[in-house]
């Protein structure tokens, strides 16, 4: 009489969606965990920033700050090669590591920080990667918070990618 019929059909509509957006997200995250693509695809992108030195690689992946964000323990299987059959890097399994443990997020902050342990305790032996680590410190006039917020945000800026 007074219209109500369409709002009690719009609001049964907007529930409706609402509910099976939450049930599709439940069954997505299900999927996640099985599947683990956010882990294989934060390796791949951490691959890339880290210019493919897997050595590199498998020395931040066991970085206690990185490790800890790790799911479980080592394997004790013997290190894989540094690339697949497609030319992918394989970094968690080159650390000694199982690939469902990897980490699927790692926070820019703890990123930033073992990036700066590890190119201060070793450095890189990639040429391209101690160029471009030399070419943060200048731009930021050496000072290490301003290197870590330059990191921070070369993260920020491939994982937006």
């Amino acid at each position: 009489m007074f219209g109500l019929e369409i709002l009690d059909v719009a609001l049964g509509l907007v529930l409706t969606y609402l509910l099976m957006s939450l049930v599709l997200t439940a069954v997505r995250e299900a999927v996640e965990v099985t599947v683990k693509s956010r882990a294989r695809d934060l390796e791949q992108a951490v691959a890339e920033l880290l210019q493919g030195d897997s050595d590199l690689v498998a020395r931040f992946y066991d970085h206690p700050l990185i490790y800890a964000l790790h799911r479980g323990h080592r394997d004790d299987a013997p290190p894989g090669p540094g690339k697949d059959s497609a030319g992918k890097i394989t970094a968690g399994t080159d650390s000694g590591l199982r690939r469902r443990d990897l980490p699927s997020y790692i926070p820019r902050e703890t990123f930033a920080a073992a990036v700066l342990d590890l190119m201060n305790s070793d450095g890189p032996a990639n040429a391209q990667l101690r160029q471009a680590f030399e070419g943060l410190e200048r731009v930021s006039g050496g000072r290490i918070q301003q290197v870590r917020a330059e990191l921070e945000g070369w993260y920020d800026a491939a994982m937006d990618r």
